[in-house]
């Protein structure tokens, strides 16, 4: 456990980058290294902003893609309106915040876990530029402001695995009115520091093998 650079460990990445995979290889290798592993699912954390998607829905900025009588993938334009936008930022906020606190503190400082979040942090603030029609990502108010939640010690990882083959493996993706701008954000997102940017376009453990690098 000494060997071990951090109690808390984020693997992030759009959806089709190999997320899942590469934390399943990594809860193996620290478990085997003595580690106690917890691993929650950290990208929706729906409570007080139920009550903004509701309202968002009756104004009409919510909706859904449909193929073949389905729904498919969701879209929000709260870029629509000023103060949808704001209410969503806020009423997300306070939910990651109380998401964090319980599903990443606690297990990490207090039952003395080692917590690999599936998405956490930078996907939400992807999520939180796409619903609000933000073209890139930027170190901005709203970042700032996120990004406090994670602790200065924590890896932070985004996973990137080239277009076609993200586009290839989930059909959500190529139906996605917002594929585009979200995998540019993703790109946005490796420019940044502190994230550490893992290659997935070659085999499977040469990706495991960048993040434990870093991890050890």
């Amino acid at each position: 456990m000494s060997k071990i650079k951090s109690h808390i460990f984020i693997i992030s990445g759009i959806d089709g980058s190999g997320k899942s995979t590469i934390i399943n290889e990594l809860k193996k290798n620290l478990q085997q290294r003595g580690g106690r592993i917890y691993t929650p699912w950290l990208r929706y954390n729906h409570y007080s902003t139920r009550v903004v998607f509701a309202l968002a829905k009756l104004l009409g900025f919510y909706g859904y893609d449909i193929q073949d009588g389905r729904r498919v993938a969701s879209y929000h334009e709260f870029s629509r309106s000023r103060l949808i936008s704001v209410l969503f930022i806020a009423a997300t906020y306070i939910d990651t915040l109380l998401a964090s606190l319980l599903k990443v503190h606690f297990p990490a400082y207090i039952l003395r876990r080692i917590v690999i979040c599936d998405r956490w942090v930078p996907d939400i603030l992807v999520d939180i530029a796409v619903d609000t029609g933000k073209k890139q990502l930027g170190k901005d108010f709203v970042w700032k402001m996120f990004w406090g939640m994670v602790p200065t010690s924590a890896k932070a990882f985004v996973i990137m695995r080239e277009r076609g083959e993200v586009l290839a493996c989930r059909e959500e993706n190529r139906i996605s009115r917002d594929f585009e701008i979200r995998f540019k954000l993703y790109e946005d997102l490796c420019t940044f520091g502190p994230v550490h940017t893992i290659d997935n376009c070659g085999a499977m453990d040469q990706a495991v093998r960048q993040v434990l690098e870093v991890a050890l």
